[in-house]
């Protein structure tokens, strides 16, 4: 039989590490902050016609660093590997789409006006 004198003591301590926890949350919930609203940043940053100057706020990330250049390396992490890259033996899953629209490229794709048209075919005849 278990001993009723060490349970109660073990109760309260997580009750009080509970309530403290609680309590910190909501003191750090309620203080004021030093930094200033977004819609204030960019109010201040705007050029009198409403819209706001990009990269001057921490909200559009450093100013223009000048010329792009060619190269460097992209690194894009996927939930998975695909379980194959063969189309006409699977669905690809979401990892498997990011995978093939790098790797195929396909035969139509569709215009502004959702009609579609070729991309690495020459031409389409449709079937009357």
């Amino acid at each position: 039989m278990r001993n009723q004198s060490f349970t109660r003591p073990r109760r309260a301590a997580r009750a009080g590490i509970a309530f403290a926890a609680a309590i910190s949350l909501a003191a750090a919930g309620c203080s004021s902050s030093d930094t200033a609203s977004g819609t204030d940043d960019v109010a201040a940053e705007s050029d009198g016609q409403g819209s706001a100057t990009p990269g001057a706020s921490e909200y559009f990330g450093p100013a223009d660093a000048g010329t792009p250049t060619d190269g460097g390396i992209v690194v894009m992490g996927i939930e998975g590997e695909p379980e194959q890259l063969d189309p006409s033996r699977t669905a690809f899953s979401s990892s498997g789409h990011y995978v093939a629209s790098a790797v195929y490229e396909p035969l139509v794709t569709l215009d502004e006006n959702g009609d579609a048209v070729p991309y690495l075919l020459e031409s389409i005849e449709p079937n009357e």
